[in-house]
Formats: structure tokens, sequence, C-alpha cells
């Protein structure tokens, strides 16, 4: 049996007290993702021991990724004005990872910049990793406050740390899934790279995210979201916006 993306996940990083709120947060973040859209990867796959005793099984789940990408492929680059247009072309790529129970390390880090975008953080961009030795690791990521203290969401492997700690767990316990050099000298660098995906995320107001996707709101944001919409719901009762309210002062 293939293990899903969030198994990685599942008896990792119990303590949870000893990171700050961003890392907590992230995680919290990484952990939703994993929950609301359950996935295999097809490199997990490739990764798996003995894969190649099972080439059906390869062949299955390489086709299906085809599948998934060439039905998000003519989407990647269309630009529109109106925000519901792309509310809508950013709901394509969710339904496709839950209708094929699949998903890469970009998809994994597309809908973490849903998530994050829903749950208030704003300042975030696709990443890839990078290393001096050995090249590109193929490895996407969500790369979060990248000129003020920049941490990772890796929903892909199921965590998030600063960047620092999380280039040591890329080198020592996720070090299978890349092809490192292993020298001394060998560096992981986090680059940004541009992704149409995560600048339509940015396009679309929270709300609406919120109203789309409901599933991704960590319990705190949807409390609060809670209590905006109440208030607003109050004020349209009683006939008032804050306009209203300025004039009878008036």
């Amino acid at each position: 049996m293939i293990n899903p993306i969030n198994a990685n996940y599942t008896y990792r990083n119990i303590n949870f007290t000893s990171k700050d709120r961003d890392i907590r947060t992230a995680d919290d973040i990484a952990r939703k993702v994993n929950k609301a859209y359950p996935r295999c990867s097809q490199s997990i796959i490739y990764d798996y021991p003995n894969a190649d005793k099972f080439p059906a099984v390869v062949k299955r789940y390489t086709n299906k990724m085809i599948d998934l990408r060439n039905n998000q492929s003519d989407l990647s680059y269309d630009f529109y004005s109106s925000e519901d247009d792309v509310l809508e072309d950013l709901k394509i790529q969710p339904y496709l990872v839950s209708k094929y129970r699949l998903g890469n390390c970009q998809e994994s880090a597309e809908l973490s910049a849903l998530a994050a975008k829903i749950n208030g953080i704003t300042d975030f961009h696709l990443a890839y990793l990078d290393s001096t030795e050995t090249g590109d690791l193929d490895h996407a990521v969500l790369l979060v406050n990248p000129d003020k203290k920049p941490y990772i969401i890796d929903s892909w492997l199921g965590f998030a740390d600063y960047v620092p700690k999380a280039i040591e767990r890329y080198k020592s316990e996720y070090g299978y899934h890349f092809d490192l050099d292993g020298s001394d000298f060998e560096k992981i660098e986090v680059d940004p790279v541009f992704s149409s995906q995560v600048n339509k995320i940015k396009f679309v107001s929270q709300k609406k995210l919120q109203d789309a996707f409901p599933d991704l709101m960590l319990p705190k944001t949807k409390k609060a979201s809670k209590k905006c919409s109440f208030k607003e719901k109050i004020k349209c009762f009683w006939g008032l916006s804050d306009d209203k309210k300025s004039d009878r002062k008036a």
C-alpha cells in the first residue's frame, strides 16, 4: 500500500508548544491542506522501495499525473479582469487533486498558498530548492516572508519551519528524496519563482477564498470570520452602514 503524503507527518513534530506562533500556524496549514485534500504523489511512488517490481502501479500513477497536468495546462497563464473569473479558475486545481487523489510537490505548494491566504498570510511565493553541488532538486515549496525571517511550508512532506532548520531537515531526515552530493560544501538554496496560480491567489480577496474553500480555514480563522460576518448581519438588519451612522450623528 502506498502511504498518503501526510503519512510522513503523522508521528513527527509532536511538541508544537516549543515552536513560535508563525511556525505553529504554518504547521497547522500544512496539516489542513493534507486533511482537506488527501492524495498520493507520483514522486513518492517512484521513491517507494522496490517500485520497479510494480511497473503497472507506477505507470497508472504516471498516466494519472499526466492527465491532471493536462487538465490544468490551459488555465496556467490565463489572466482575467474579474475577481470572480479568477476565483472560478482557482477552483480547478483543488477539484483535480480531489478527483485524481494525486498531487506532486507543485500542487502541494500551490494548495499551501491557497490555505495561507485564506488564513491571513499575504507575503508568500512559490519556490524551488536548488543545491550548489547537485543542481536543481526538483522540489517546490511555499516560501513565506522571504525578506524577513523566511520560513517554508512543505505540505508534500508535511512540515513547516524556518529556512535554516528546514534545509537541515532536507539534508538529513528527508535526504532520501533528493539526490544530494553529501559533501561538506553543499548548500541548499530556496529560490522564489513565478507562479501564475500563486499570483491569482493573491489577486482574490481573503473573504471570497474563505467562502469558496471553507475546509482550508483553521479554527481560529473560522472563529474570526464568523465574528465579522455577524457584525455585518447586524448592520444589514438595521439598515445601517458606516456612512449612514455618520450622517445620523451629524
